[in-house]
C-alpha cells in the first residue's frame, strides 16, 4: 500500500510526513528537534505510527488484518505439517516395537554343549 506523503503521528515525535518507502521500511519527517526516522513497513502502522487520515487509516488495517490472516494461515500450515511429520515417527517407532524378534543363532559352542 502506497503511503507516501501521508502524515502520521506518533507517540514521542508527534506529527510527521512519510517521506519514503519501500518493501520493508518507510522514513518519516518529523520535526527539526527529532529529525527523519525509519520504520519496519508494515509492522510500525501496527504499534507507532498512527495514520492521520481516517480513509487511509482504514485500508492499513484492513491491509494488516490480511496480512495477520495470512500469517496464521501459513503458521497452521506448518503447524499441522509438523504434526503429521510426528505422528509418522511415533507409527514409524511402534511398528519396530510390534516387529517380531528372531531368535538368535546357537554359537558353535552352544550346539557342542547341548
Amino acid at each position: 500500500m502506497n503511503v507516501m506523503h501521508e502524515q502520521v503521528n506518533h507517540l514521542k515525535f508527534g506529527t510527521g510526513t512519510i517521506t519514503a518507502q519501500d518493501s520493508s521500511t518507510v522514513t518519516v519527517k518529523f520535526s527539526k528537534k527529532y529529525g527523519s526516522k525509519k520504520f519496519l513497513y508494515p509492522s510500525a502502522f501496527k504499534l507507532f505510527l498512527d495514520l492521520c487520515d481516517p480513509s487511509i487509516k482504514e485500508r492499513m488495517s484492513n491491509e494488516l488484518q490480511l496480512i495477520q490472516t495470512l500469517a496464521e494461515t501459513e503458521r497452521n500450515k506448518r503447524l499441522a505439517e509438523e504434526e503429521k511429520q510426528h505422528t509418522l515417527l511415533e507409527q514409524k517407532a511402534a511398528s519396530k516395537k510390534k516387529a517380531p524378534v528372531k531368535p538368535a543363532k546357537k554359537s558353535q559352542g552352544q550346539i557342542l554343549a547341548g
